[in-house]
């Protein structure tokens, strides 16, 4: 999806910048360029409109889906996906909300069952 964004990028400038309508290789033809300037700002500044949009949508949610993946239930011990969670609420308890695994770890660390 990158690559998409990239593209658009691309075209956009070189529409804005060189006149450029096609690039070589595209739809078979060879570099064309633009007749009239108005056609020319309008397509180079709407092809780098739908890069920068489609770069930041694709950051943000990369950001989102990496921020909760796995919760856990601080009462009944139970482990789940976030997304299959209503509300991020336990099944099993019903209103108790669940906690982000890494979290709950850090404030629950392991103890050695061979301690006493």
């Amino acid at each position: 999806m990158l690559i998409i964004v990239y593209f658009f990028i691309l075209l956009g400038f070189l529409s804005l910048f060189f006149n450029v309508s096609h690039i070589p290789g595209l739809a078979g033809q060879n570099i064309r360029f633009y007749e009239n300037q108005d056609n020319r700002y309008i397509v180079g500044f709407v092809q780098l409109l739908v890069g920068i949009l489609l770069y930041i949508y694709l950051k943000k949610t990369k950001k989102q889906k990496s921020s909760i993946e796995h919760t856990i239930c601080p009462n009944c011990k139970q482990t789940y996906n976030y997304k299959d969670l209503k509300d991020g609420k336990c099944p099993t308890c019903k209103e108790t909300n669940t906690i982000e695994i890494e979290q709950y770890y850090k404030d629950n660390p392991f103890k050695d069952e061979d301690e006493n």
